[in-house]
């Protein structure tokens, strides 16, 4: 058995929920009518949910990373892979743009004042979290 397969399945679970967080808010905006859109804020669990299983996720991934490379257990956190990984990597980049952009969502979906104006943001930081993943791909470090 492959011991990169808790990675793997974590990186699988952050892109189901960072589909969904993008899905639901796109899909707030393009299937419904402007009036309609008040009531999509009925998501609103499931676009705060979404995120703050994205944000959670997202950690676990950056730890699970670092060990891999370190060639060290998950547990306990080597402080100095993980440094190493989010100051000198464009991985890193990407995990800090994607916390943000999903820190960003959240706070929005939680607040959404206007829905469309509101659903238009969640939507945006949704779909910037979502590009990250590609910045950290196969062979995308450096």
């Amino acid at each position: 058995m492959d011991a990169d397969w808790p990675l793997i399945a974590v990186r699988f679970a952050l892109y189901v929920t960072l589909s969904a967080l993008f899905g639901l808010s796109v899909f707030s905006i393009y299937a419904l009518k402007a009036r309609e859109r008040t009531d999509a804020l009925a998501l609103r669990p499931w676009l705060v949910g979404t995120g703050l299983l994205s944000l959670l996720l997202s950690g676990i991934a950056l730890v699970l990373l670092a060990a891999t490379m370190a060639g060290a257990p998950a547990s306990p956190s080597d402080w100095g892979a993980i440094g190493m990984l989010l100051t000198e990597s464009g991985t890193g980049s990407a995990w800090g743009a994607r916390m943000v952009a999903l820190i960003v969502a959240v706070i929005v979906a939680i607040v959404a004042a206007g829905p469309t104006a509101s659903l238009g943001l969640v939507t945006l930081a949704a779909g910037i979290a979502l590009v990250t993943l590609a910045w950290t791909g196969h062979a995308r470090d450096g």
